[in-house]
This record gives structure tokens, sequence and C-alpha cells, in this order.
């Protein structure tokens, strides 16, 4: 959703950008948040790519589950 070229959603990414610096100004206590948008905020100050590996159960068998952050969005995999 976040990897789109939609201007009202590249605002919005910027706006939450700066609104959660501000707030970890504020606080200091760690701010723990979703892969697809602070995952792609780390992805885009220290210009790497992130990839989660989830191990979860789902209908009595166990799944391996592939996820890549980058700049430009996420994508499920694997």
């Amino acid at each position: 959703m976040y990897a789109t070229k939609n201007r009202q959603k590249q605002t919005y990414f910027h706006n939450y950008l700066v609104n959660i610096g501000l707030r970890a100004a504020e606080s200091s206590s760690a701010i723990w948040g979703r892969p697809e948008i602070e995952g792609r905020m780390l992805c885009q100050i220290y210009g790497m790519k992130i990839h989660i590996i989830e191990n979860f159960h789902s209908s009595g068998q166990e799944v391996i589950g592939h996820q890549l952050i980058e700049i430009s969005g996420s994508r499920s995999f694997g």
C-alpha cells in the first residue's frame, strides 16, 4: 500500500515520518511499530533493506513467511 506513487500516500508517509521523530524526541521509551512504516523509515535513513523471516502455525502446519522491506515499500514472498 505504501509503495505507490500516489501523492496523498506519499504526503501521509512524510507527515508520519516527521511526527514519529517528534514523538521519539519527547519520549524516553522505545517506539515499536509496524515494519511497513518504521521499517521503511529505517531503510530510508540507513540506505538498507530489511528481510523479515517469520515462523508461525496455520491450520496445524508450520509456515515460514518472508517479507522484504525497502525504501519503496514492502512485499511478501516465499
